[in-house]
């Protein structure tokens, strides 16, 4: 290799100072590490300042320019924090005043070396560590307003891990144990040892460090940070992820600057923000003037900008304006004012067209906002997409760590939910707006009519960052099912071949990614007609297609009566469960359910739905078809694989509490949250009745604040400890305690819960019998509400009785010196 020549001079905003002290060093990169490092300082290091200074051989020139500069009276009243013994005593040796990191200290800009520097997505990805200070250098990168790391460019990556290996600092007596469960992640862990003596290295901090590579690189550093983290005796780890806002980079062809948000990002705003103004300016023309400089004279280029920028900064804005409505109604809301009007049902939309022009009245949207948003539907109609602009979903998302809700489904935003459900701040406050076709014309479920793109790119826009969304493709078509479910013509196009894996992958991955592409978080697909070697290898191939990024689902749904067929647990020809099941019909669902789950990690899903809707309706709500006990032992088991959860089949508001207890990630509503179907299309929802929805969503808040439904945040977290290795013995025995506790209050619940249905149905039957219409209509009514009056008070009974709710607290004070806290 070459050696490097020295960089030339740069021109820069102090150009008077003080040069600092010429190094002569054997590191050939030596000469553009100085160059990045006195950037750094001379670009962003203020008088008046409070600094964090690294450790490393970059960091030292830093140290070195800043020492002269304050010397030279060209800073001033800069003082330090150091993150080693290194650093602090080169800094006192140059004048620099330190000062002791406290609790409440904010610094003004941290600058630092790194090891590794990987660009992902908008983020910087960064190992730091090989000179030993990683903790600290976490610890004072936490307290900085900003982080700006300086490396020359033999740092810069494609992937971390693929060239410098990852430190994790530990404490001495733990490095055994946590070299072991590195070892399990694939890593190969080597204790690092002091060059002089041989002895393991010694930190500032008095632990040890083990160096990790793993022979492809890290294939998931968030993941692997995650996990880390729980490691008990890691006291930190190099990888610091999204920390970073600048870095300065010098090499053989001069010093440039990288930042999270690039100059291109700037200069489509500042021209998107001139066309959004004057629409008729041409989209070329106003990025030329952002540029300051005369486009490029391509006709090709021209085109794309004028015809697709164009249309995506419309659906921008748009976006834009949908979420500062929603805004301005939650701000008022926050002070007591209601300034949302009711629905008019006397005057709900028929279109999607229409749904959006009453969404924007009922958001009091003003005439220059409303034109802002008509030109973003215009522009989808025109073929535009929405940006792609994802909200996390699931138990334990990359964002929030250590943290889950049940999640509600506000179901098929059809023209009622448009105009209603985006435009209540409460209503889709910690929930997902899932796009699903619930209405069905036909005596039959399935085949499911597949969303349409206009309908997942409207509420894409309308919804932003507000809420994350979510849609389900049913099966595809041509998929027979065992259930004689066919639609005529349908599955016998496919030459009589029951499954078509080739064509059936194409379709769902295809599907998927319209719609991941477009922000969506998830896209759902059901599993209905086929075996268990059927899904893994359709899922297998789906994922292999559709190219899944970071917080990208695909996840895989089974019917409780399909997958019996289907797993061949019963015949073929045997009549669908309904009703209240047996204990025997009961434990052939579960092990069908938990064969689902097993089926799906198997395939690649990340998440799994169980549904009891009947093949023909009407259903019975999950949560008292499969019952708490099955339902939370399936949600155990799911967890303990990995994978996130979901529930769906006729639930309610008062159904909520139960859900939680049982720890479901995700719960679908639908045909609970409308009025009842007219009797001329009984397949077709009722009106939207958004009472319920926000009644689900206070119920789900409440319960979601109580020590048992706590309780049941613990024992997902223990069980995701499972799952990535890292459950220490005494959380093991935790998690099998708050298990059984749970287990045992649930089949307690159970048992009172089929006794109130048996009430209920012998009632029912009783007024089925009655031969005057409006006598049996009441009686069916009392007999329902009986049963909701009886089931409310069973819940509030056992999940609020303080002994249970004594034992809860106990279990979370346990999981809290463990290090586990729900």
């Amino acid at each position: 290799m070459a050696t490097p020549s020295t960089p030339a001079a740069r021109p820069t905003a102090r150009s008077t100072r003080a040069a600092a002290a010429p190094a002569a060093p054997a590191d050939p990169m030596a000469p553009f590490k100085k160059e990045a490092a006195e950037t750094a300082v001379r670009d962003f290091v203020k008088s008046g300042q409070k600094l964090g200074l690294g450790t490393g051989s970059t960091m030292k020139f830093a140290i070195e320019l800043l020492g002269a500069e304050l010397k030279s009276g060209e800073l001033e009243d800069v003082v330090a924090v150091s993150t080693s013994e290194r650093t602090t005593a080169q800094a006192k040796g140059l004048g620099i005043e330190l000062i002791e990191p406290k609790k409440g200290l904010e610094l003004d800009l941290a600058i630092d070396g790194a090891d590794e520097v990987a660009k992902v997505g908008d983020q910087f990805f960064l190992i730091k560590g090989m000179g030993g200070a990683l903790l600290r250098e976490k610890a004072v990168a936490n307290l900085a307003r900003k982080l700006v790391i300086v490396v020359d460019d033999s740092k810069l990556v494609h992937k971390l891990g693929t060239k410098s290996p990852l430190p994790v600092e530990v404490s001495p007596s733990a490095a055994p144990a946590v070299s072991k469960k590195l070892t399990a992640l694939g890593g190969v862990p080597t204790l690092r040892t002091d060059k002089e003596t041989g002895e393991p290295y010694v930190t500032d901090n008095g632990n040890h460090i083990v160096d990790v590579k793993w022979a492809d690189g890290i294939d998931d550093p968030k993941a692997l940070a995650k996990t880390l983290d729980g490691l008990r005796g890691v006291k930190a780890h190099g990888l610091f992820l999204g920390m970073a806002d600048e870095v300065v980079v010098a090499s053989e062809r001069g010093t440039r600057i990288l930042q999270k948000n690039s100059r291109l990002r700037d200069v489509f705003a500042k021209a998107a923000a001139k066309v959004i103004e004057a629409p008729e300016t041409p989209m070329s023309d106003a990025v030329a003037d952002a540029l300051g400089t005369t486009f490029v004279n391509a006709p090709v280029v021209q085109q794309w900008f004028d015809e697709v920028v164009k249309k995506q900064a419309a659906i921008v804005d748009a976006t834009v304006v949908m979420m500062g409505a929603r805004k301005r109604i939650a701000d008022a809301e926050a002070k007591g004012e209601n300034p949302l009007p009711p629905i008019d049902r006397a005057n709900l939309p028929d279109t999607e067209d229409e749904a959006l022009t009453l969404l924007m009245t009922r958001l009091g949207l003003t005439a220059a906002e409303k034109k802002v948003v008509e030109r973003g539907a215009q522009a989808l109609a025109d073929g535009g997409q929405p940006p792609m602009l994802r909200e996390p979903i699931g138990g334990r998302s990359e964002v929030y760590a250590e943290t889950f809700r049940t999640q509600m489904a506000v179901t098929d935003p059809g023209v009622a939910h448009i105009y209603a459900t985006a435009a209540e701040p409460k209503m889709i406050d910690g929930n997902i707006v899932h796009v699903e076709i619930i209405d069905r014309d036909t005596e039959h479920m399935a085949p499911y009519s597949n969303p349409g793109p206009r309908t997942l790119a409207l509420v894409r826009m309308v919804m932003g960052t507000d809420a994350p969304t979510t849609a389900f493709f049913g099966r595809p078509n041509y998929i027979a099912s065992a259930l004689g479910d066919a639609v005529p013509g349908m599955d016998t196009a496919s030459a009589g071949v029951k499954f078509n894996l080739a064509t059936a992958a194409g379709q769902m991955a295809n599907d998927a990614r319209s719609a991941l592409n477009i922000g969506y978080s998830e896209a759902k697909f059901g599993m209905d007609g086929l075996s268990p070697d059927e899904v893994v290898t359709l899922g297998q191939a789906v994922h292999a297609q559709a190219n899944l990024r970071e917080g990208e689902y695909i996840s895989a749904a089974f019917n409780l009566n399909a997958l019996l067929k289907d797993f061949e647990l019963v015949p073929a020809d045997a009549a669908q469960i309904a009703g209240a099941p047996t204990v025997a019909e009961r434990q052939l669902m579960l092990d069908g359910a938990l064969k689902s789950i097993d089926a799906a990690k198997d395939g690649g899903f990340k998440k799994v739905t169980v549904d009891s809707a009947s093949m023909k309706p009407p259903s019975y709500p999950l949560i008292e078809f499969f019952s708490a006990e099955n339902l939370l032992r399936w949600v155990h088991h799911a967890h303990e694989q990995g994978l996130e959860t979901y529930g769906s089949g006729g639930m309610r508001d008062y159904h909520f509490p139960l859900l939680q207890f049982v720890g479901l990630d995700g719960v679908g509503v639908g045909f609970s949250i409308h009025e009842p179907p007219n009797p001329l299309t009984p397949g077709k929802a009722g009106p939207l009745m958004p009472e319920k929805v926000l009644s689900a969503v206070a119920m789900r808040n409440e319960a979601e604040k109580s020590p048992v439904g706590r309780a049941a945040v613990l024992l997902r977290m223990l069980d995701e400890r499972a799952s990535a290795g890292t459950l220490t013995s005494a959380q093991g025995k935790l998690r099998e305690s708050t298990f059984g506790w749970m287990t045992s209050l649930a089949h307690h619940i159970d048992g009172e819960l089929d006794q109130l249905k048996a009430t209920r149905d012998a009632a029912v039957a009783k007024a089925a019998a009655l031969s005057d219409a409006d006598a049996k209509k009441a009686a069916e009514g009392d007999a329902k509400k009986s049963f909701e009056e009886g089931f409310k008070a069973l819940i509030k009974g056992s999940l609020g009785d303080p002994q249970h709710e004594a034992e809860a607290q106990k279990l979370l004070q346990q999981g809290a010196k463990l290090e586990v806290k729900s």
